[in-house]
């Protein structure tokens, strides 16, 4: 699913970054993602790390308002975790 989740949202995770990256050179460039999802393949919550640096809050909202529009493919069961490393410098 990782790959999926990638090739398909790249787009929107890259214009956020450069959108930020424009006002905060600073901005972290490898972050962790983690991801609830529902059966249904909704996005129900989200998480982020920076491991290098502290997050740019207008970094992060734009990262949740594009996340929160996800539709991954189905799955049975209950709510499952995804976990993402996103580098923003290899995108």
């Amino acid at each position: 699913m990782r790959l999926v989740v990638l090739k398909r949202y790249k787009g929107a995770l890259t214009s956020c970054y450069r959108q930020v990256r424009k006002q905060n050179p600073g901005v972290p460039h490898v972050m962790g993602l983690r991801l609830r999802l529902s059966g249904q393949g909704k996005v129900r919550s989200l998480n982020f790390a920076a491991w290098d640096q502290k997050m740019d809050e207008r970094f992060l909202d734009c990262l949740v308002r594009k996340v929160g529009r996800w539709r991954l493919p189905r799955f049975s069961g209950g709510l499952r975790e995804a976990n993402l490393r996103l580098d923003f410098s290899k995108m």
